[in-house]
């Protein structure tokens, strides 16, 4: 310990340590403790009896000194710290603090109901050209804090709002995204917190903590100090924690490819801003028409997206990339947070309403619309994803909720009836289910009277995952579609992502495209696929965008209502027992129709979109008709390297539960180029020539048996020596023919062949047969 005396303070003790400090403060009942920082480093504190001797004791040369801030009760404060100038930020030192000083007015009548006078805000700064630095008191007369903690909740929804106002933040660079920084310094409100004094400095800058517009006198440190002696005809200040809301970062890769669509590209921060450069020099502005040699473009962030301004177009801006809705309630089951809640007003409730549910106004079927948080499969439960549902009522009966009693009751049922007949919930007039991805380039178009049931997909909305050094080519399943599915044909392999990255980038879109894969061996990870795209495409467990059938019965039952929100559809271990062949018909109308009948027991049939792809897997060949003309069927070669190989297929499922792994294949999908991809441009694999040689009609076999063995030239044969060559075919070829009769089969024979008897005599030309088998794509003979 160390003594020091003056003229107008007494002897001072001062210790090495807060603890002994604080306990003869205490016993002493001074009303300020401090902490004097040294010259060596840390710091010895002291206690004074009265403020007014603490205020002289720094007018006296004592100018490293720190209000200690313990258990006593104390004024509203905030820290204001930027690692930038306030030129930067876009104001000069009036302008901040008198922006600044309506925000925290607006804020404070906003969340404590609270009129703050101009004269009660208290600020001081040490801004260099490198850095902006306040402190502010907000000294109220009525008021004081006495719990830190709830301190601390009231300056972090300040902070959340300051991310809305722009020179109130700064840009982060982290992960390959920008965050935003709120310029309020949220570390001060612990427990013993040293707090500057006005008028004192770091020994380490020597830059003073002055007052603002004021001179530095024992009044103008009173009025800046932070504790608070006298509470007796005060009221204590009360704030609960509310849910924090998401602030999602800005991709830095989506920010640099919204730039390029605008001639520029990304170049660095100032403050609030993301600045640009232009790529060539010229560019044309988007947003006037006007060329600019010089003028660049900049990104600003609002709470309803990335806004794009240009220097040389001023009073100009555009809405380049729209976030979702972040609100504070958002789902359904957020009404548990106002259980906890004392005293609540019924405009808390309406608030919670407003944002959680929406109200469908359709004439015969008027319902409600909530939405939810449900788990996607996969993923070990960790990654969440939105969940809608419809129901006729909420709130209703059991499931009502009451809170208060008597005249301050108040029903959940009775709120919601109400704003639903005032028609003050989100109202439209009908629903639709319409898939796509928010971050495509390309978008669909949707009525503003109709409610889209679509959620979005999951991994889209996955964050806070480092997926940006994750390659899709040096993963498990690139060697699942290359190697294990596509036995290494780039060909097919490049059809087969190209087909995904549609789906992904156009989900609305139908491509009356089918991918099959018939013919090959057991165990080579044909199932796995279905199981990739359930996490690529995943919404959450409710709603399943990818399904199964083991059989061509279940897929063609009439009952087909699970397949109204779905993208996939799997059927799996075909059998070439004929089935398939008596549903052929539906299967390529399946494919192709873009619209389909819906049918729930109970419920009138609907004609609704047809999103869905097939997938069509079988350890059999025959089990799919397919001639040479055919634009519908997609054939791949499975490769027999990985069959039954553990090791592969235990690393191959274990990324399928990898949420940074998925996201980056997610993010290689959806920015592949696919500009110049032609879906009609089909592979052509052995496996495709198999199966149309398999599916051949018997009449135009017979037609290449005719030239093959006996039309060499043209010929004039009778009747009777054409039954003959058909009997002979039918022989080679193993058919069981149940009508042998001379008169049936040459009638047939006439209506295919497209030829007439005369005399009983038939004249077959080999080019007309020839030109017959062009019809239909068959040109090898």
């Amino acid at each position: 310990m160390s003594n020091s005396k003056t003229k107008s303070t007494p002897i001072l003790v001062f210790h090495k340590r807060q603890a002994p400090c604080l306990e003869s403060a205490e016993r002493n009942e001074d009303q300020v403790v401090f902490a004097r920082e040294l010259s060596n480093g840390g710091y010895e504190y002291a206690s004074f009896s009265t403020q007014e001797q603490y205020a002289n004791f720094i007018l006296e040369g004592n100018t490293h000194c720190n209000e200690h801030l313990g258990v006593h009760p104390t004024h509203t404060y905030i820290d204001i710290d930027c690692p930038c100038s306030l030129a930067v930020l876009g104001f000069n030192k009036d302008e901040f603090i008198t922006e600044f000083s309506k925000f925290v007015q607006e804020q404070f009548s906003k969340l404590l109901g609270i009129k703050v006078k101009k004269k009660q805000l208290r600020w001081s700064d040490s801004c260099r050209e490198t850095k902006t630095s306040f402190h502010l008191v907000v000294a109220l007369n009525d008021y004081y804090w006495k719990d830190r903690e709830q301190l601390k909740h009231f300056i972090e929804k300040i902070r959340e709002s300051s991310l809305y106002r722009r020179g109130f933040y700064t840009f982060v660079e982290k992960n390959n995204a920008y965050y935003q920084e709120s310029a309020i310094d949220f570390q001060v409100y612990t427990k013993n917190r040293l707090f500057r004094t006005v008028g004192c400095s770091k020994i380490a800058n020597g830059i003073q903590l002055a007052p603002y517009k004021k001179k530095l006198t024992v009044k103008t440190i009173l009025d800046h100090l932070i504790g608070i002696i006298d509470t007796e005809e005060r009221q204590e200040l009360k704030f609960q924690k509310t849910k924090k809301q998401k602030k999602e970062p800005l991709d830095l890769d989506l920010l640099d490819r919204i730039a390029r669509e605008h001639g520029c590209t990304v170049h660095n921060t100032e403050g609030s801003l993301i600045t640009c450069r232009n790529l060539e020099k010229e560019r044309v502005c988007t947003l006037t028409g006007e060329t600019h040699l010089r003028q660049n473009c900049f990104f600003v962030r609002r709470r309803d997206g990335v806004h794009l301004f240009c220097h040389g177009c001023p009073g100009h801006s555009k809405l380049v990339h729209e976030f979702d809705n972040q609100t504070e309630f958002g789902t359904y089951e957020s009404y548990k947070s106002l259980l906890k809640t004392p005293d609540i007003d019924i405009s808390v409730i309406q608030k919670y309403m407003k944002e959680s549910i929406v109200f469908i106004d359709s004439p015969g079927d008027p319902h409600y619309v909530t939405t939810t948080t449900v788990p996607c499969d996969g993923f070990k439960n960790k990654l969440v994803g939105r969940g809608l549902v419809t129901c006729q009522n909420l709130f209703h009966r059991a499931s009502d909720i009451i809170l208060g009693s008597g005249k301050n009751e108040i029903k959940f049922s009775a709120v919601l009836a109400g704003l639903a007949k005032r028609r003050a919930l989100p109202c439209y007039n009908k629903t639709v289910w319409l898939p796509f991805a928010r971050r495509s380039k390309t978008q669909p178009t949707l009525d503003k009277n109709t409610m889209n049931l679509f959620p979005g997909y999951s991994l889209e909305s996955a964050t806070g995952c480092d997926w940006k050094n994750r390659r899709f080519e040096d993963t498990m399943c690139y060697q699942l579609l290359f190697r294990n599915l596509c036995k290494e044909n780039t060909e097919t392999f490049e059809y087969l992502v190209s087909s995904i990255s549609h789906k992904l980038q156009k989900s609305w879109r139908k491509l009356p495209i089918a991918h099959v894969w018939a013919g090959s061996k057991p165990a080579t990870g044909k199932s796995s696929l279905l199981t990739f795209l359930s996490r690529i495409f995943g919404v959450n467990q409710n709603q399943k965008t990818c399904i199964s059938f083991s059989n061509i019965s279940s897929f063609c039952n009439r009952f087909n209502n699970i397949m109204g929100s779905n993208l996939w559809i799997s059927l799996e271990e075909l059998k070439s027992n004929g089935k398939l062949r008596e549903f052929d018909n539906y299967l390529k109308d399946f494919i192709s129709n873009p619209f389909t009948i819906q049918e729930k027991k109970g419920v009138d049939k609907t004609y609704t979109r047809n999103y869905s792809t097939c997938l069509l897997f079988s350890n059999e060949l025959n089990v799919v008709k397919c001639d040479s003309l055919d634009r519908r069927m997609v054939f791949y070669e499975c490769s027999n390297k990985c069959r039954n190989d553990a090791t592969f297929f235990n690393a191959l499922y274990a990324e399928f539960d990898d949420i940074p792994t998925m996201k980056a294949i997610f993010e290689y999908f959806l920015a592949k180029d696919i500009s110049q991809w032609n879906h009609r441009e089909l592979p052509v694999t052995k496996t495709r020539q198999k199966i149309i040689a398999i599916s051949r009609d018997i009449n135009l076999r017979f037609i290449e048996h005719l030239l093959r063995f006996s039309v060499l030239s043209d010929i004039e044969i009778e009747k009777s020596e054409l039954f003959m060559m058909w009997g002979e075919f039918t022989d080679t070829e193993g058919i069981v023919h149940y009508r042998r009769d001379c008169n049936y089969v040459c009638s047939m024979l006439e209506l295919t062949l497209g030829i007439d008897s005369e005399n009983s005599r038939y004249s077959l030309k080999r080019e007309s047969l020839l030109e017959k088998l062009r019809e239909y794509g068959i040109t090898e003979i």
